[in-house]
């Protein structure tokens, strides 16, 4: 059976003068199946997550928050959310995983898409806007 991971990237915009906001990516990425990738992230399997489910944030935008209801109303699993540090160590150990584990050099081929999302939320927070990713699982 197929499991599909739903990723929101959002940023926290500062404006003076007032109070900061979350706001939605514009951005479209696409998410690979890269099953050992879901359970470092907490989707479960042979590896345990590299940090603990947090559910879906009190605050999100409200088009994650939408989109996790569409889904929460069917099957919706592991919702959390990390900052854009917490996802690059997780796609860092995917590498290390995958290179020495499951002995493939294809690795960083197969992660182009998310590392694709992780430099977009790196350039927001080298610009001063934090950054992070809301997601969680179907199948």
């Amino acid at each position: 059976m197929a499991i599909d991971i739903h990723l929101h990237v959002e940023y926290r915009k500062r404006k003076k003068g007032k109070k900061s906001h979350w706001v939605h990516s514009e951005n479209t990425f696409i998410n690979d199946r890269l099953y050992t990738l879901f359970s470092l992230l907490g989707r479960g399997g042979e590896y345990d997550p590299l940090f603990p489910l947090r559910g879906l944030p009190g605050d999100p935008t409200s088009v994650t928050y939408e989109s996790y209801k569409q889904w929460k109303g069917g099957i919706c699993e592991n919702a959390s959310w990390l900052t854009t540090q917490e996802f690059g160590e997780c796609l860092d150990n995917y590498i290390k995983i995958v290179k020495e584990e499951i002995k493939d050099s294809d690795c960083e081929e197969w992660l182009k898409n998310y590392r694709l999302l992780y430099s977009c939320m790196k350039e927001a927070e080298d610009n001063g806007e934090s950054a992070r990713i809301i997601f969680w699982f179907d199948c």
